[in-house]
């Protein structure tokens, strides 16, 4: 929620049955007014959970975006999972998340961005897909700081890890993800090449 107490509008990009919007939603605070997903069966959880709210069948075909607080893309992990293809961030479906990039270009940042994708991205062709990611943040103007989750944490039988990426304005002064995880301080952050201490209220 906002200062304002205004909820903060999200937008949720290669949305999948809608993980990401859902756990915002529970937090409290968020309003969902966009969603994207090209699969036709997740399509219909889609229109489920989150009944009334448009959804775009594919980022491609969308030519800006309507503004908002955060956009959330969980983006294609084919190319990067250890179980997959692993030809790395330019593969044909997780170079995907160019699209986010291009749609913030078109228009004014968010003050907030999360992304989530799979932890073997991290040492993936060593550390070039979070090279890439963090390269195009900056352009735009964005802080950044990761962290890997489990589900395990969140009281969840499973271990399913997931690296969630938040970014924000240099000037952003209230924390997104404080309220479900609490804050997290200093990250660390290693691709291999080079390694980054980012302060950040966010995970």
């Amino acid at each position: 929620m906002k200062p304002n107490g205004e909820p903060m509008r999200v937008i949720g990009l290669f949305a999948g049955i809608g993980g990401i919007e859902q756990g915002l939603r529970g937090c409290g605070g968020y309003r969902t007014e966009l969603l994207c997903e090209i699969d036709p069966g997740a399509q219909r959880v889609l229109k489920t959970h989150f009944n009334g709210i448009p959804i775009k069948p594919d980022v491609r075909g969308i030519k800006s975006l309507p503004k908002v607080d955060l956009v959330a893309a969980g983006f294609p992990c084919q190319d990067l999972s250890q179980a997959g293809r692993t030809v790395g961030i330019k593969g044909n479906q997780s170079s995907l998340v160019a699209e986010v990039f291009r749609l913030l270009r078109r228009e004014s940042n968010p003050r907030w961005l999360l992304l989530e994708n799979v932890p073997f991205m991290l040492q993936l062709q060593r550390g070039k897909a979070m090279r890439y990611l963090v390269d195009e943040l900056e352009e735009l103007g964005f802080t950044w700081a990761y962290r890997v989750v489990d589900a395990r944490a969140f009281g969840i039988p499973q271990r399913r890890q997931r690296v969630a990426d938040a970014e924000g304005w240099l000037d952003n002064r209230h924390p997104i993800t404080s309220r479900c995880v609490g804050p997290v301080g200093s990250l660390d952050y290693d691709t291999g090449h080079t390694r980054r201490r980012a302060a950040s209220g966010v995970c």
